[in-house]
């Protein structure tokens, strides 16, 4: 399925910490975005998956958004039923996101410098 916002996501789940793809997603993709996504992505779930209703609105709505879409995730984890979703795929690398410096060796002093705060 073509969704710029879930090929990152599913591209950097496990291989970085969810706080610092949370941080990249809400800097770089759009309010319209995440919630573009939100929708699609809940009415291709298993039966099996909690529903999470869409009452988001107010201040940080893009990040409670996104969080929905973590626990949903979450959950498919934790039930072994991640891998029955699509492929999600985007057809232009600059509709991603390129976070290479917090990635390998960098990731380390990223962490220490969030830390720091």
């Amino acid at each position: 399925m073509l969704n710029h916002v879930l090929c990152y996501l599913f591209n950097k789940l496990h291989k970085i910490e969810s706080k610092r793809i949370k941080a990249v997603m809400l800097e770089y993709f759009s309010a319209q975005d995440i919630h573009e996504t939100k929708e699609p992505f809940v009415s291709i779930l298993p039966d099996k998956v909690t529903k999470i209703r869409d009452k988001r609105d107010g201040e940080r709505r893009n990040c409670r958004k996104l969080d929905d879409i973590f626990v949903i995730i979450n959950e498919l984890d934790e039930k072994l039923i991640l891998s029955k979703l699509p492929i999600f795929v985007s057809d232009s690398q600059d509709k991603m996101p390129s976070n290479q410096l917090t990635e390998g060796d960098m990731q380390a002093i990223m962490k220490g410098f969030s830390e720091m705060e």
